[in-house]
């Protein structure tokens, strides 16, 4: 599972650029997102293991 963390991360990553550049998200926004989605993917991980 640890060798598709990175690849995801980026994907996620390049997707929520995309998504702020669609809709204009301020880089606060951003980070708040970006951080519920690592909390999330910890969490994922945590209980899968």
């Amino acid at each position: 599972i640890w060798a598709f963390i990175p690849s995801t991360v980026w994907s996620i990553f390049t997707w929520i650029a995309y998504f702020n550049s669609f809709f204009g998200l301020s880089t606060f926004g951003t980070l708040k997102l970006l951080t519920t989605v690592i909390a999330i993917l910890e969490g994922v991980m945590f209980y899968s293991c």
